[in-house]
């Protein structure tokens, strides 16, 4: 289905549902999503352990990330607190599990390969963020994680976290990039990987 199209049918599917109109601009009209499919790609490409987990994606919005992400669709979950836009995520991909839910309370005893979330972060208090992540950590397998972090700050974009900080020794950043955003500040994408117990770090 071609970009122009799928905005069409998420067009209608908004107005049916009612869910915020930010979602009906498909994946391929967002640079940053489309090299978070990339990265995701080329870890499932050349970590061949990380397809026997989950990719998680919270705030998935209609799931056109976890769509074009190469592993079985039965691996694939996709969370969102917006009931409207769960429901429409579903007609739009069938055969992804999508759920309403929040991160921390709600993925538990997990093996994730992929952890994603973005797009919302911005919106949330540091100690907020931090907290679930922890939570997020403690209570799963997670190998990669795929986030953001807004900077400088607006009235768009609030909040601007270090998640060197917030992930700590545990992760190591092993790739970054940055795409403009609104209010010229700058949306910076960020790929970490677990340490391993010999502290090598792999691409």
């Amino acid at each position: 289905m071609g970009w122009r199209y799928k905005e069409v049918a998420y067009n209608v599917l908004q107005k049916f549902f009612g869910f915020h109109k930010w979602h009906v601009i498909p994946v391929e009209q967002r640079p940053y999503g489309m090299e978070i499919v990339k990265w995701c790609n080329r870890i499932l490409e050349k970590d061949r352990n990380a397809c026997n987990g989950k990719v998680i994606e919270v705030g998935c919005g209609l799931g056109d990330i976890l769509a074009k992400i190469n592993i079985k669709r039965e691996n694939k979950t996709g969370y969102d607190i917006n009931e409207k836009v769960i429901r429409a995520a579903k007609i739009v991909h069938p055969g992804i599990k999508f759920q309403v839910g929040n991160f921390a309370p709600d993925i538990k005893g997990e093996r994730i390969s992929i952890f994603i979330t973005i797009n919302f972060l911005y919106s949330l208090d540091y100690k907020i963020v931090e907290e679930q992540f922890k939570k997020l950590i403690s209570n799963n397998d997670i190998k990669y994680i795929v986030t953001e972090t807004m900077y400088p700050i607006t009235s768009n974009y609030p909040y601007s976290h270090d998640f060197e900080k917030i992930l700590g020794s545990k992760y190591t950043c092993i790739r970054k990039r940055g795409f403009s955003a609104a209010e010229h500040s700058r949306r910076y994408i960020l790929l970490y990987k677990r340490r391993e117990k010999n502290n090598e770090v792999t691409e």
